[in-house]
């Protein structure tokens, strides 16, 4: 594996993690309490957003692969 295709990895393990932190600290926080609405979007668009650049990553290091 070449080092270009580690930094894809290390950053989409970061945005997935990026995301997890999203999903548990704004979105269910706030889903819970029921209070504000668009936080909880919000917080959903901010994991989902995340989760997908990281997706994306990962697409982009097999695809460099083969």
């Amino acid at each position: 594996m070449s080092l270009h295709q580690e930094k894809f990895n290390k950053l989409s393990d970061i945005c997935a993690d990026i995301a997890q932190v999203f999903f548990g600290s704004v979105f269910i926080s706030f889903a819970l309490d029921r209070s504000k609405l668009e936080m909880i979007v919000s917080g959903l668009i901010l994991s989902l957003l995340f989760w997908i650049a990281s997706i994306s990553l990962v697409k982009k290091t097999y695809e460099s692969k083969h």
